[in-house]
């Protein structure tokens, strides 16, 4: 069982579910429904019909990872800026995670976090717009917690995979509750310089030549940096190119 948190918003307020669709389907059920307390978490034992990003599904063991979603109401944020929603609730989750790990934790473009060129964390958020501003936003995020078996998934890992300890759900739950609550409260005090700059500095491979693959072709290019509409900029020998979601992607 997890528990509420002392937080101002975050997981103030807790719902818990044996076994759902998915965390974010169930939000936005919600949604439609009333208007929950921002910071609301909606949490599950087993999602099966998990999101991720690019329309993949999240696969996860139930019991073993964290699999929630947060409603929140970040008319604060203009639409046109939207991702710095993402960039926060990366930031939180990163910090939250690095002190288990035995590697630096990074935010791979454009919110996994990382570690030891593992993923160990997917982001996917949902944005409802009305006019210039986000009118709700569910965000959905599964953590890879103390599963040790990941058939067919060769670049993904868990804590407990690069660690070998087995970590108690409910604290790693809320570390990452606290940490992202914080990111979020910079954004809300119009302080998004600080979220940017860190970003930037936990961007996994930024200024480091990597190998990508767009429209089928696979090429050497370099990170130079992101967008302020989450797009990725990548410098090749014909210069830099930008990329938005699902145009590009590593290739391993």
């Amino acid at each position: 069982m997890f528990t509420t948190t002392n937080n101002i918003l975050l997981g103030k307020v807790l719902q818990q579910h044996d076994f759902v669709d998915s965390t974010n389907s169930q939000a936005k059920i919600l949604l439609a429904k009333s208007k929950p307390v921002e910071g609301t978490v909606i949490i599950a034992h087993t999602q099966h019909q998990g999101k991720g990003q690019y329309g993949n599904n999240w696969a996860a063991i139930g019991g073993q990872n964290l699999t929630l979603s947060i409603i929140l109401y970040p008319k604060f944020v203009p639409a046109s800026r939207q991702f710095l929603l993402s960039q926060a609730v990366a930031l939180g989750i990163r910090d939250g995670l690095e002190p288990y790990l035995p590697q630096p934790a990074y935010i791979k473009w454009p919110n996994d976090i990382i570690s030891s060129d593992k993923k160990i964390c997917g982001v996917l958020i949902e944005n409802s717009l009305q006019g210039n501003v986000i009118a709700d936003s569910v965000i959905g995020i599964g953590v890879n917690v103390n599963q040790s078996d990941f058939d067919g998934l060769p670049h993904a890992a868990s804590l407990h995979t690069l660690t070998g300890r087995t970590f108690d759900l409910d604290r790693v739950f809320h570390r990452i509750l606290s940490c992202i609550e914080g990111y979020y409260l910079q954004l809300l005090a119009n302080r998004e310089a600080i979220v940017e700059s860190a970003y930037f500095k936990h961007l996994y491979r930024l200024n480091q030549p990597s190998t990508f693959v767009a429209g089928g072709n696979q090429f050497e290019g370099t990170i130079r940096g992101v967008d302020i509409n989450g797009r990725m900029l990548v410098e090749d020998n014909d210069g830099v190119k930008t990329y938005a979601l699902k145009e590009v992607s590593f290739s391993y």
